[in-house]
């Protein structure tokens, strides 16, 4: 570069340095950045815990009042944009898992201790804190909806992939958890010997009996199924499901002496 007096002079390269982002700013910039991700999910988070303690019980009574609409529910929702989905509701798979870790929650508030990890019988050995019992929970009772939704595809002869089997079991999650919710509530009643002689027996029996209505009712006018197809595929869903369940507890908990 030319001065004004003709005389030449280099350039400053200490200013050209200076005029460039140090790694060290570069550095600054990108924690800050990762800063403001991390509060920002962790605010996402604390607001979808929170709305859980709103939407849990919504979810259980609208379940439990009507049950098909929320079964239908189920169903267009897997439809919409993943970030619109069960805006007024909580998705199915969830509120199952929640509210058997409310059950878990109350019996433990009751004192009652859990047999499963109270017995040393079979799998039960290798189960001995609580969230492994309330994991063994989540898998029995899924097994609900999963295997009314593979009798499902089954009896129409569909093809039975992930994205057939996600339909029905996402429905079916809904009038799950209510059942397991119903089963919950009888087995601290009968904990606790409130209620006359054989309470928690005729408890399940109702629900049991309100479970397989709902399939019936969800085979016939979703699905288009006859009233005894319909009444038949529901029965042998129920049965197959407590045959699991009853086959798993008899693994898992010691009978009392």
């Amino acid at each position: 570069m030319i001065a004004p007096n003709g005389r030449r002079h280099k350039k400053n390269v200490s200013d050209e340095h200076d005029a460039l982002p140090s790694v060290a700013n570069m550095s600054k910039i990108s924690d800050n950045m990762d800063l403001l991700k991390w509060i920002k999910s962790l605010d996402d988070l604390l607001f979808e815990l929170m709305s859980w303690l709103v939407f849990w019980p919504v979810t259980l009574a609208r379940t439990a009042v009507r049950p098909i609409t929320m079964m239908r529910y189920a169903d267009a929702q897997l439809s919409r944009p993943d970030d619109e989905q069960y805006d007024e509701a909580l998705s199915p798979p969830v509120f199952l898992v929640l509210t058997l870790v409310v059950a878990h929650l109350s019996a433990m508030a009751l004192g009652q201790p859990d047999e499963i990890l109270t017995s040393q019988r079979g799998v039960a050995s290798l189960i001995d804190d609580d969230t492994s019992a309330v994991a063994v929970r989540i898998v029995l009772f899924a097994a609900f909806p999963l295997i009314f939704s593979v009798i499902l595809l089954t009896a129409r002869r569909r093809k039975l992939n992930r994205r057939s089997l996600q339909l029905p079991f996402y429905a079916q999650c809904y009038p799950a958890a209510v059942y397991a919710a119903v089963l919950g509530a009888a087995a601290e009643i009968a904990s606790l010997n409130m209620g006359p002689p054989g309470t928690f027996g005729l408890v399940v029996l109702a629900a049991s009996v309100w479970l397989i209505a709902v399939e019936t009712i969800w085979l016939h006018q979703v699905h288009h199924f006859g009233w005894l197809a319909a009444f038949g595929l529901a029965l042998a869903g129920m049965i197959l499901g407590t045959v699991i369940v009853v086959a798993a507890a008899l693994l898992l908990v010691t009978p009392s002496t």
